[in-house]
């Protein structure tokens, strides 16, 4: 799995561990890697409900919610691979510009709105962690956004 994509440098850090970008070696698709540190698991039980998270936000398919293609364990570290938003987070954005349009407000919310719907709607999932850290945007100068899923039943 893992050593099927090169990991070419580090993309973020987040409060359970750090994502790097990846490129699958035949495919030349780009993907996120998130390694979650072990210790924000806790204890077996706690690794038990990450993972029923994790297959739960697998099924998800909808292009405003980023998609897990594999999670497994590596030398006892969690290791993601998803979709790759090269965009950057929807906080730097806003920061960037100091205010949003109506225009862009709308189109930035419309798609959030779409993402959790979906994800509400079809397997019962709420979002645990909507802020602005957690949209991501696909590509820079574009407004095409991805919600990460950090959802519970």
């Amino acid at each position: 799995m893992y050593s099927e994509y090169d990991v070419v440098r580090k993309i973020g850090q987040g409060g359970f561990g750090s994502v790097f970008l990846g490129i699958h070696k035949k495919t030349k698709q780009k993907v996120a890697i998130k390694f979650v540190n072990p210790k924000a698991f806790g204890d077996a039980s706690q690794i038990n409900k990450i993972f029923t998270e994790q297959e739960s936000i697998k099924k998800l398919k909808h292009k405003n919610i980023i998609s897990y293609l594999s999670t497994f364990m590596m030398n006892k570290i969690m290791v993601n691979i998803m979709d790759c938003c090269m965009g950057g987070e929807l906080l730097d954005y806003v920061k960037e510009r100091k205010r949003l349009t109506e225009a862009e407000a709308k189109t930035i919310i419309m798609q959030v709105i779409s993402g959790i719907h979906y994800c509400h709607k079809e397997f019962g999932l709420i979002h645990r962690d909507l802020k602005l850290e957690n949209v991501l945007l696909v590509a820079k100068g574009k407004l095409d956004i991805k919600v990460s899923p950090i959802f519970e039943k």
